[in-house]
């Protein structure tokens, strides 16, 4: 007997551009608002699940980025997406966004690091490794100062750097000799995909209350 996939629900935050999506159907249906602030997060969800066709009745499973990244964003992403499960008795789980980042940027890569603007000169790193189709992350996210960052691109640790778009230009290398990193925007789709095909990587499981959040010496003091 085939499993049916229930319909998923995934808030992204965690940098300048908010973004929601929904798997229903085998179909993902994303939205992103670039130019609102977080606080339209309810509005671009209506939307979204209108997009696909479906209510929050539908929805099977709630799936939120916590983060790093933008403190007021996460908390944002998070404080909806806890307000959806109490209302509509939701199973939550929790995905870190540099993985979601890693899934949409680097498949197949066998070596990736990812960066993540955090502001006032620092980054969110996290690295990963593939084995087989499973991406390992060696650790949560760490934060660096920009000189941090700057050596350890200089130095070659990964065969692949992705950064988020949000990443200024004074945050990437300049003259030590290594390739400009490769950006790509944080996306809900990509919160999706980590629930669906690496749920080794999930932050907790079939949760229906409270998203543990990064701890805070993690997330930093935020944009």
């Amino acid at each position: 007997m085939t499993r049916v996939q229930p319909i998923l629900l995934a808030v992204e935050a965690s940098t300048r551009a908010p973004s929601c999506a929904v798997l229903a159907g085998g179909r993902v249906f994303e939205r992103t608002a670039p130019a609102k602030p977080v606080e339209d997060l309810a509005g671009l969800i209506t939307q979204t699940l209108a997009d696909a066709g479906v209510g929050l009745a539908d929805v099977g499973q709630l799936v939120v980025g916590v983060g790093p990244g933008s403190y007021m964003g996460v908390r944002a992403a998070v404080s909806t997406a806890n307000a959806l499960s109490f209302a509509a008795g939701l199973p939550i789980t929790g995905v870190v966004s540099t993985d979601a980042l890693a899934v949409l940027a680097a498949p197949e890569r066998a070596s990736i690091t990812v960066g993540l603007h955090a502001g006032r000169g620092r980054v969110f790193v996290a690295r990963y490794a593939r084995a087989g189709d499973r991406l390992e992350r060696d650790a949560l996210p760490v934060l660096l100062s920009e000189e941090e960052w700057l050596a350890e691109r200089a130095g070659g640790a990964a065969s692949v750097v992705i950064v988020d778009e949000g990443m200024p230009p004074d945050a990437t290398p300049g003259d030590g000799g290594a390739a400009e990193p490769e950006r790509h925007p944080l996306l809900a789709s990509g919160v999706l995909r980590v629930y669906v095909e690496q749920p080794h990587l999930l932050v907790s499981s079939e949760m229906a209350g409270a998203v543990p959040i990064l701890p805070p010496a993690t997330i930093g003091a935020g944009r």
